[in-house]
């Protein structure tokens, strides 16, 4: 039997942590994307008056807006059933946005399905380089 160079064991052995690495990596920038910064309604009012919002995404609905500044600053805004917040941006000058209740049915992220692809490939990965290696090695043909 050949046993195989140390380097070519060490080079196995790294390209097999490859993957892993990844899913792991793609899991926690998943995990980082989901918070996002909230502010008070007065403090939004602030902004609106003096023009600092470029852009918002207001949810009717759940009464919650996405509101993003003019110097890139996200956050999320809960205002009151009473107000017309639409209306009040559109006034200012920003990009709104009215996002309409969503329609029944599956609604999955493209990050987890990449998730699930890459670790497919690194089970299957595994399994291969399992297999190869158990296999006796005989004389060729």
């Amino acid at each position: 039997m050949i046993f195989p160079s140390p380097t070519g064991r060490l080079l196995r052995s790294v390209l097999a942590a490859v993957p892993l690495l990844l899913a792991l990596s793609l899991a926690a920038s998943a995990k980082a994307a989901q918070h996002a910064r909230t502010e008070s309604y007065s403090a939004l009012q602030g902004q609106i008056s003096s023009r600092q919002v470029k852009a918002a995404t207001v949810v009717p609905k759940t009464h919650t807006a996405n509101v993003k500044l003019r110097t890139g600053v996200k956050y999320r805004v809960t205002y009151p059933a009473s107000t017309d917040l639409a209306a009040s941006l559109r006034a200012q000058g920003a990009h709104v946005r009215v996002k309409k209740a969503p329609t029944a049915g599956s609604h999955i992220r493209l990050r987890y399905v990449v998730l699930a692809v890459v670790a497919a490939l690194a089970i299957a990965g595994g399994v291969a380089y399992l297999v190869r290696r158990r296999r006796p090695v005989g004389p060729g043909p």
